[in-house]
């Protein structure tokens, strides 16, 4: 009798087991791994965000301000956008409660979604932009004439700073 038994693995049978010995001792595997999961969507909506910025900026097309929140926000749209894909391949929906009740909830879940992607994207890009444009030092404005003709202000960049100076300009160097 013995040798008829299959051979059971020890890892599984401790694992089931384990818990139902020692029930304040149970970890709940699910929430743990919805916050992984939540953790990696907002470091991967972040530095997607700020990559998208770098490159509007590096196109010297500096109003990143609602594209980044857009950036940020678009998988809130791209959710929304799946609940149509479930609801006609997936469901067995059907009338009119169940359909107003599935799509105004998967909205007003999505746009939650959108509102928190968008604002941790857009608030990535801020720090992003405040820290690469830390070191830059402005010595001179001056007034030009924009393509409609009227006067927009131009900021003549110099130099950029390499760490703390005492003096702020050429100007206060040949001073002293």
């Amino acid at each position: 009798m013995e040798g008829t038994d299959k051979p059971i693995n020890k890892s599984i049978i401790t694992h089931l087991i384990f818990p139902l010995m020692c029930p304040p001792l149970q970890v709940y595997i699910i929430w743990s791994i919805l916050f992984i999961v939540y953790m990696i969507l907002i470091v991967v909506t972040a530095f997607i965000t700020i990559s998208l910025t770098y490159f509007q900026l590096a196109v010297e097309d500096h109003q990143w301000w609602w594209r980044s929140f857009l950036c940020g926000g678009s998988t809130g749209i791209f959710v929304y956008g799946y609940c149509f894909y479930y609801y006609m391949a997936r469901s067995d929906m059907s009338g009119f409660m169940q359909t107003s009740f599935f799509f105004g909830y998967m909205l007003m879940v999505c746009f939650g979604f959108f509102l928190m992607l968008g604002t941790i994207g857009w608030r990535s890009a801020l720090l992003f932009v405040r820290h690469i444009y830390k070191y830059v030092r402005v010595w001179e404005t001056g007034i030009c004439l924009n393509a409609r003709g009227g006067p927009r202000l131009t900021v003549f960049l110099i130099s950029l700073r390499t760490g703390p100076s005492s003096a702020s300009s050429p100007r206060q160097r040949e001073m002293k």
